[in-house]
């Protein structure tokens, strides 16, 4: 098995592997370090695995059905590698980045992720990359707001759409938290889970991913769906991971003044009430390994 595994995920996007997986396959093979290039298609109806077929360098990891980012939990347990590279099916890495993305994480034991420049093609706009989350009475993201000049920094968190993670850490979180239902906030909650057990992730500035910002969300989900999914995401990952009790009550507070701001948002925040159960047992599991850390030592601990 390879040092490093680049996984692309994939569903429906036969179009987009065209034009964004030779730069995958030109990476693997710039890699001083062994590298494979995989990707995971969710059941994809759309030529997609055939297009797979005729590329000799790309293994398929065939899901039954789409398991969206949690196919990750199910390819990674399977692979036996170091470290893997998320990878959007809409997203071109830098010829160069795999070795200094590992030289990163090999570098600092603690780390859990390490990512960098995520920059929308066409436009040149910077997405992501030096993240920061302050909490005021809620999380706050901030994807370019970390203080990052040409030195390796912490960050709240690394996108899952273009970053390299430390397989054994993914495993022992868990990966991906299932029940969540929509395709943003998995990798926040993720990363903040990490940060948890004291593992960090990092932003190194040498990095630079394309991206086609948006074009696998667009055809993935409708902007209303999208709309509820995130709410129900950012809902649930805050119900889940604070595990201070004052941080909690004033998280609540803050939703319920809310609520009667916007008293339509009612029925969405209703629907979180299937999800109590999976909340209780995502909280036991983290305050049994991590005990009451509250929000503030949390944001502490990215800003040293």
């Amino acid at each position: 098995m390879p040092d490093v595994a680049l996984i692309v995920l994939n569903w429906n996007g036969a179009d987009l592997m065209r034009r964004h997986l030779p730069a995958v396959v030109r990476a693997a093979r710039s890699a001083r370090a062994s590298t494979a290039v995989y990707v995971i298609d969710n059941a994809s109806e759309d030529g997609s695995r055939a297009y797979l077929e005729t590329l000799a360098d790309v293994e398929l990891i065939a899901m039954p059905d789409n398991r969206r980012l949690a196919a990750y939990n199910d390819a990674v347990r399977e692979l036996d590698c170091e470290a893997f590279m998320m990878l959007n099916n809409d997203v071109s890495p830098a010829a160069d980045v795999v070795d200094p993305l590992l030289e990163t994480l090999r570098g600092a034991p603690d780390a859990f992720a390490v990512g960098g420049d995520v920059v929308e093609i066409g436009s040149g706009w910077l997405e992501s990359g030096p993240s920061s989350a302050r909490w005021e009475g809620r999380w706050v993201l901030e994807p370019t707001g970390a203080s990052a000049g040409e030195e390796v920094v912490n960050v709240a968190y690394v996108s899952g759409g273009a970053g390299l993670y430390r397989r054994e850490m993914f495993v022992e979180l868990g990966g991906f938290w299932e029940a969540l239902p929509g395709l943003y906030w998995e990798d926040v909650e993720l990363g903040l889970r990490a940060w948890l057990h004291g593992w960090r992730s990092l932003y190194d500035p040498r990095i630079h991913f394309d991206h086609a910002g948006g074009a696998t969300v667009k055809r993935t989900l409708n902007p209303r769906v999208r709309e509820l999914r995130t709410y129900q995401n950012i809902r649930l990952a805050h119900l889940a991971l604070l595990l201070d009790r004052d941080d909690l009550r004033e998280y609540l507070g803050g939703e319920l003044r809310q609520a009667l701001r916007k008293p339509y948002q009612l029925a969405a925040a209703l629907s979180l009430l299937r999800s109590l159960g999976e909340i209780r047992a995502h909280r036991a599991l983290l305050r049994e390994r991590c005990a009451s850390v509250s929000a503030r030592e949390l944001q502490m601990r990215w800003r040293q």
